[in-house]
């Protein structure tokens, strides 16, 4: 799915509460939502998908910018989006409510968990061209996209995603 979800669902939650941030980004899901939201024949990736995904791109030390959006980030500090993944800054939001790193920072979930409420996620930085696959608690909202069942990750550059 090259766009973040906009689905709104009791753990979802749009940049400092406004839609007209959802519209921009997509919402910020906790991880439970991010499993559940997902249309009818798609699914959260796990991280052997993320991987196979940075395997494709090739170089692992810059994965980041051939994914992220052409525009919307800080400082113009763009991506190339050379496979219509379109990873654009949406921020996050904490457990506390409090909202940060807009056009700095994006994040999306991965269904592969670290325990009983930690979940590995993906995320993309502005001051860095890598991407990076860290773990968080699960109710930390992230932003979400869906792959969908039956795709097959078996195309070659510079074909889109």
């Amino acid at each position: 799915m090259a766009e973040n979800l906009n689905y709104e669902t009791d753990s979802s939650y749009c940049y400092h509460d406004s839609t007209s941030y959802c519209d921009k980004y997509g919402r910020l899901y906790v991880w439970n939502a991010a499993n559940a939201v997902c249309p009818e024949g798609w699914h959260l990736p796990n991280n052997d998908e993320w991987n196979t995904l940075f395997e494709l791109i090739g170089d692992s030390t810059a994965t980041g910018t051939p994914l992220k959006s052409t525009s919307g980030w800080f400082e113009n500090k763009n991506g190339t989006d050379e496979y219509g993944f379109a990873a654009i800054p949406g921020g996050y939001r904490d457990e506390g409510g409090n909202y940060d790193y807009e056009s700095r920072i994006a994040y999306f979930w991965s269904a592969s968990e670290n325990g009983e409420s930690i979940a590995s996620y993906i995320y993309f930085f502005i001051r860095q061209q890598q991407r990076f696959k860290p773990q968080a608690q699960h109710k930390r909202p992230r932003n979400e996209r869906s792959l969908r069942e039956e795709l097959v990750l078996g195309f070659s550059k510079p074909n889109r995603l």
